[in-house]
């Protein structure tokens, strides 16, 4: 193998390549002077100058990658404890403690954001049905330790299906969001309301008796009935409001939820 190949067989690094080539030039250069007798004309002396130029900017370029190639290591060391402390510069550590906590806080600011579209019903920005479920199964087992009760209160629209028919989706979706809009709005903060079907909502009435959670029921129903919408003709939005009250020892909303629907199309309280 000749001397050419051995070189590029080595897979020389771009610094090294430029300065090899400028020593090449330089050696021939200064060679045919020597060997031809004769002094360096002008043009030789810009290319020596650019080569000498060429080399000290590959060398110059390479040395500060070097350093902070070597900082970062020293800083990742630190942070593995294989590097003693007293040794090791302070600065790439805090800018590595930095940019790992930064890159830390993104991600979980996007798992919560995955989380909570998971749990969100993307038209209306409610809670979805499994995250409604989940909470009431929580404040359900909280109440039946502390011996108390809680009231869910189910919203439907009356006849959706009738809505998008005559107005159009966008009517049906505009009766839909107005609907959850208002629920957000009147409870309070701490009660929890969620999207369970196409045309039903749940709302979960903490710490509230059935005489408080009736008043509260009124004032949503009265709300609705006083929101009317240009895609319904200037007409509120007709719904039912079923308001149940949990049983001491009920710890599942699926059995509250069936109780609710059962009141819901016989008029008369439902039996546990």
């Amino acid at each position: 193998m000749s001397f050419v190949s051995k070189i590029f067989a080595k897979q020389l690094s771009p610094t090294k390549t430029v300065v090899i080539a400028a020593s090449i030039v330089i050696l021939c250069l200064l060679l045919q002077a020597v060997l031809l007798a004769a002094p360096i004309a002008w043009v030789q002396i810009v290319l020596i100058v650019i080569s000498l130029g060429a080399a000290g900017v590959a060398i110059l370029a390479n040395t500060r990658q070097s350093r902070d190639l070597l900082r970062i290591d020293r800083g990742l060391r630190l942070i593995a404890g294989t590097a003693d402390p007293q040794t090791s510069n302070a600065e790439p550590l805090d800018s590595l403690r930095q940019v790992s906590d930064q890159l830390k806080q993104k991600f979980e600011d996007a798992e919560a954001e995955i989380q909570r579209a998971k749990e969100c019903d993307p038209l209306t920005g409610l809670g979805d049905r499994r995250w409604f479920q989940m909470r009431a199964n929580q404040e359900l087992e909280r109440a039946a330790r502390a011996k108390k009760t809680i009231c869910l209160v189910i919203v439907k629209i009356a006849d959706i299906r009738n809505i998008n028919e005559n107005y159009g989706y966008d009517a049906g979706d505009a009766a839909l969001l107005s609907l959850a809009d208002t629920l957000r709005d009147f409870v309070r903060s701490y009660d929890l309301v969620g999207r369970l079907a196409g045309d039903e909502f749940g709302v979960l009435l903490l710490r509230a008796p059935r005489e408080i959670a009736e008043g509260i029921v009124s004032r949503l129903r009265e709300a609705v009935n006083n929101c009317p919408l240009a895609l319904l003709g200037d007409t509120s939005v007709d719904a039912s409001f079923t308001l149940i009250e949990s049983q001491p020892d009920e710890t599942f909303f699926d059995a509250m939820h069936a109780r609710a629907h059962t009141e819901r199309r016989t008029g008369t309280p439902s039996k546990p």
